[in-house]
């Protein structure tokens, strides 16, 4: 049976500060590699809608709010009607 066992000593002083540096060092290599993010992000172009017009699409969290927001009514309404509170 092979063990293979490591042993683990404290730092110096001296050898912590140079452990920090060579950390420091790697971390700002990764850092540059990176590639940055742009900082602004033209939006999509008009759809052509027919001839002449132009359909904007909105996001999908707008239509999304607007189908939370009623199923809230029609839930709490329907709790209410469960409840009769309504009749």
């Amino acid at each position: 049976m092979n063990t293979k066992v490591v042993y683990a000593k404290d730092l110096t002083p001296q050898e912590q500060i140079i452990a920090l540096q060579e950390l420091k060092a790697a971390i700002e290599v990764e850092r540059n590699k990176l590639e940055p993010m742009p900082e602004f992000v033209a939006p999509p172009p008009l759809i052509a809608w027919g001839d002449t017009e132009l359909k904007i699409i909105y996001p999908w969290f707008y239509r999304a709010s607007i189908y939370f927001i009623l199923g809230l009514v029609i839930g709490v309404v329907g709790c209410l009607y469960a409840t009769s509170y309504l009749s």
